[in-house]
């Protein structure tokens, strides 16, 4: 039987999953290259997902020989479906991931990914990712300092997981970073850039109403300021995401109390 979360996440995000898959034309072994095989795959059962009680899930990856892990992709062998595995509290974070497993691993010369990393990549790779890169994919560096445009840049488009990723022989257009990502990174780049924002936003908050289906007010005020947007929707009524002191008038200054007063000091003031 489908997984209705699989299900849901798949079927709304077709134009995410598809704008990835255009700058990855490696993902085509085996003829796993398009949004409706992976659709079809969910639907027919072909994909499981397999929820993992919280109190057994390090023993759980313990006996998979893994250190740690929210969740893994188990591909099907000798006609069996594959599977996803996780816990039902981590599967917002990790059924996006997961499910662009689908299509490729994240090793070179491995299922889906490129047979090598070339030689610029490398280089751009040590260099922490300051060397230009075109690709949706690439390195992105990490900002110093604590300015408004560092934090802004390390939090929406700095590389994340880089270490890891490196230290385990990932390729970058198909690392941690780059399969969290499947719906952010690709609007940026081939998205309507005049609506790049308002995109992001719709495609997370369907993530998140997915599997958030109670939250209270607090977290869908939090979750909406977040995201940039100036109001949401809690249980049916519309809610703006200022604070209290955002509402507060602003101050008049001299000058406009000076124009304002023209009436009574004469117009030739």
């Amino acid at each position: 039987m489908p997984n209705k979360d699989l299900q849901e996440f798949v079927g709304n995000n077709r134009e995410a999953i598809e704008k990835w898959l255009k700058v990855r034309p490696s993902v085509g072994e085996e003829g796993r290259k398009s949004y409706d095989d992976l659709l079809n795959a969910v639907n027919s059962g072909q994909i499981k997902v397999n929820y993992v009680p919280n109190y057994m899930w390090k023993q759980h990856l313990k006996n998979k020989d893994m250190k740690s892990a929210g969740g893994y992709f188990q591909r099907g062998t000798g006609g069996n479906p594959d599977n996803i595995y996780t816990t039902k509290d981590r599967s917002e974070r990790v059924m996006p991931h997961e499910a662009m497993h689908f299509f490729a691993s994240h090793t070179p010369d491995s299922r889906g990914t490129p047979k090598r990393i070339n030689p610029y990549i490398k280089a751009d790779m040590k260099l922490g990712g300051w060397l230009p890169s075109l690709h949706p994919g690439g390195r992105r560096p990490t900002l110093p300092g604590k300015t408004k445009l560092g934090k802004w840049w390390n939090e929406n488009q700095a590389t994340k997981k880089t270490k890891y990723s490196n230290k385990e022989g990932y390729h970058p257009w198909f690392d941690e970073h780059a399969f969290n990502t499947v719906d952010k990174e690709v609007a940026s780049v081939f998205g309507n850039k005049s609506n790049v924002g308002s995109k992001l936003s719709s495609i997370k908050n369907k993530v998140k109403n997915l599997f958030n289906k109670e939250q209270t007010f607090g977290q869908s005020f939090r979750s909406a300021r977040d995201e940039g947007l100036e109001d949401f929707e809690w249980k049916g009524k519309k809610y703006h995401t200022k604070y209290k002191e955002e509402m507060k008038p602003k101050e008049e200054s001299f000058l406009d109390n000076w124009k304002k007063s023209w009436a009574f000091r004469g117009s030739n003031y």
